[in-house]
Parts: structure tokens; sequence; C-alpha cells
């Protein structure tokens, strides 16, 4: 498996800014073959859509947990890259939509096992990939063997021989096989009618309970095994777009001042403790009395509302749906896939269009910037690199560039249109071949 050399986790290579010339910029290794390699993944991606929704929904809940157990192999063995194997490519579906979310994707890495920088620096074997889609899309077989053998899951998924979902009970680990009806509806409707318990324990399951679950253990980790666990969207300053331990380690003393291991431990212990109602009642009771105290200004604006989003009805232990991040790039691939690149000077050009667009992210760094679909193109394979593109972005913004897929359709809109202006007046030629600078750039702007 491939690994980028990169900066430390916590601390980027260098305190400077280098200033971005975009045509001395090679982002690394990043070049046509990997965009290449890249569409022919995407092409992939699309044979895996089922037209029934129902079926299609099965296929990403059984491949979302599959993807939790190859992040546990990473976990164990990120420093020994060469021992990984190629993971089967419904796990790879949820590897590239997570990886596509780069802030979600590093604080969630920060979980892995022992060695989560080496973690960080593994890279979407676009290569490896490739070459299997080319060979009937069927994998080495040494690669099918190592992944049965460190995860006990057959190499192919096949969700016909899944009769339920089997949710595993995080207080006693009992699997328990639900009907599928079932947890389609809690996973995908707002308000669901969904309920079950343990067979075992009897402890009620749901998003509710089991995200709750989540969010005790982490504090629980946190206050026993060292401040440097810090809870998920705690990390990275969303302030100065750049992980800040100092930052985090302030707000986590202040918020869990006077909560100890045990008391964590009991509470994730009482599953009526883990119910967002009891957990937010808690954390309202911890902010009047850090008002009281006079130290709720010393706590990042937002904290609290960052921190629970990750955890509030999230059953997989990841910091986003990544079912939803997988169907919200559909439409992406869907482009691609319709788009000929058959021309490798076509890619070419993309690649310098993305260092100039990253040129503007770099000298404009207030405001975000919506690419055009080849830029975007480079913009998601470089993400594809983590390592690559963490180190980047800190030797030339001194922060970490995030990938938001969640802006609403009126303000990527205007996004767009202020990006299509910046890029006219910064290189005076045309954004799109639309020539968008003549329909936005107004004389009197």
């Amino acid at each position: 498996m491939a690994t980028e050399t990169a900066p430390s986790m916590n601390q980027p290579a260098s305190d400077r800014v280098e200033p971005f010339i975009p045509e001395n910029e090679t982002f690394g290794t990043l070049g046509i073959a990997d965009l290449q390699h890249h569409l022919t993944l995407l092409q992939w991606f699309k044979e895996l859509v089922h037209e029934d929704k129902a079926e299609d929904s099965k296929f990403l809940l059984l491949a979302e947990q599959r993807y939790e157990a190859w992040t546990e192999v990473l976990g164990r063995l990120a420093h020994e890259p060469t021992k990984l194997p190629l993971p089967p490519i419904d796990v790879v579906y949820m590897w590239h939509a997570h990886m596509l979310s780069p802030f979600k994707y590093y604080e969630d890495v920060h979980y892995l096992g022992q060695y989560p920088q080496e973690a960080h620096k593994i890279s979407l074997p676009f290569r490896k990939l490739h070459d299997t889609y080319n060979n009937h899309r069927e994998a080495d077989p040494s690669d099918q063997a190592e992944w049965v053998r460190l995860t006990g899951l057959p190499y192919k998924l096949d969700p016909t021989i899944h009769e339920h979902y089997m949710l595993r009970c995080p207080w006693c680990t009992h699997s328990n096989p639900v009907a599928w009806s079932g947890i389609l509806e809690e996973r995908t409707k707002r308000r669901s009618k969904f309920k079950t318990e343990c067979g075992q324990c009897h402890i009620p399951l749901s998003r509710d309970t089991i995200g709750g679950y989540r969010f005790w253990s982490d504090v629980h980790r946190h206050l026993t095994e060292g401040p440097e666990y810090y809870l998920r969207s705690t990390l990275i300053s969303r302030v100065a777009g750049i992980p800040d331990q100092t930052i985090a380690s302030k707000n986590h003393t202040i918020i869990f001042d006077g909560l100890t291991g045990t008391q964590a431990l009991d509470r994730r212990q009482d599953w009526r403790k883990c119910q967002w109602k009891v957990i937010d009642a808690s954390l309202n009771e911890v902010r009047r009395r850090t008002i009281r105290r006079r130290r709720w200004r010393a706590v990042t604006p937002k904290f609290l509302e960052n921190l629970t989003a990750v955890y509030r009805e999230m059953m997989a232990p990841f910091s986003l749906d990544l079912c939803l991040a997988v169907l919200r790039q559909r439409s992406f691939t869907d482009t691609m896939c319709h788009i000929p690149w058959n021309n490798p000077e076509s890619l070419g050009v993309a690649i310098k269009r993305y260092k100039c667009f990253m040129s503007l992210m770099c000298n404009f760094p207030k405001s975000a910037k919506v690419p055009t679909i080849d830029i975007d193109l480079v913009w998601h394979t470089h993400q594809l690199h983590p390592a690559l593109y963490y180190d980047f972005c800190f030797r030339h913004t001194r922060r970490f560039i995030d990938h938001d897929d969640t802006i609403g359709k009126s303000r990527l809109e205007a996004l767009f249109r202020d990006t299509a202006l910046c890029w006219s007046r910064q290189y005076r030629q045309p954004y799109t071949i639309d020539a968008l600078n003549d329909q936005y750039l107004s004389k009197t702007r």
C-alpha cells in the first residue's frame, strides 16, 4: 500500500509560509496517471449503484460495516503498509468518501490504533485499483486471502446472503439480527419509529443510545488514557484552520473539569445516561457552571455544538455518515463518467487550472472558492493522497483546507460566481467556457 511523506499530524513542516508559485508546484507525485486511475475508479463506483433504492441502501450499510473492519486493520498495520492488502471495492467506496472530508478523516484517523500518523500517510491505491478493474474486477488472490485472514470477512460483498442487518450492541458486543426495513428506517428517516433491544443485555439500541455510548467512550478515553486523545471535531481549530492541541486541551480542561474517568465510565454503562436528552441536560449544566465561574469566554465558540454534532445519532464510529457521504458524491461521479477524458492533454490542463485555483485559495484564504468540474477532479484526487494534501496546505497557507460537499445550492451558486470573478480578475481569462466573467463582471463591480 502506497504511503506519502508528510509532517507530523500535529506540527506542520515549517513555520514559514512558502509563496505558492503554480508553475513550480508538483503536488508531490500527483500526475496525469493518478487522474486517469481515479476516473477508472469512478467508473467502477458507478457500476456498483443498484437501481432498487432499498437494495442500494443495503449494499451501502454493509459496506460501511466492512469499512469499519478495514480501519481496524489500518490501526494495526499502518506502520507496515506493505503488509496491507488491497481492500474490496465496497470498502474502497467508503474510504474514498471518508477521505473527501479532510477535516473529519484527519480526526477519525487520530483514533486508529497506535499509528495514526502512519495511517494518515496511506493513500488510496489508485494504480492497483486501476489494474484490478482492467483484470475483470478480480483482485490478486493473495490480496483476497490476506483480507479474509485479517478481517474474517469474505472479500466479495454479496448483499443477497444477508437476510438481516447485524447490529452490534456496544455494551455487551452481542450481534443482533435486525430486519432490513427497520434499520433502513432508522438510518434514513429523521423521526424513526424503529425500536429494538439487545437480545442478550436487553438494552435499547438506536441512533440515540449508540451515539451517546460513543460519546461517553471517547470522554472516558480522554480522561484515562491521556489528554492527547481528544474528542472528535475538537482537534482542528475551526477559527485558525489548523490542528491545535493547546486550544483543544484548554477546551477539554474547562468542559470536563471535575469529571473523572470512573464517572464517565459509569455514564457509558448506564444506557439511560447515553440518551441525548440526558447528555444535553448535562452539558447545559456544564455551560451554566462555566458561565458562573466566568470561564465560558475561554471556550472556543461553538465548541460544544461542533463536538456533539459528530456523536449525536451516529451509529458508526466515524465523524460523518459515510453512506450519506457516498450518496452526495454520486452526482459528481455521474458527471465525470459522462465526460470523455480520452485526451491526456485535457487532464494536464486540468492540473494547471487546479494549480491556479489553489493559488486563489492561498492568496484569498478568507473566502471559500468553488471549483469547476475539471478542477474538482484534480482536487478530489489530491485529497485522496492525505499526507500530500496536508503538507501542501500547510506549506502554502498554514491552514488545513477543508472540502465541504454539504453546502446548499443557493450559497454554492453565489460562491461560484465570486470564484469566477476572482479568477477573471487574477488571470484575465474566463473561469469556464461559458465566460462567466462577462455574465457577472459588470462595470459597477
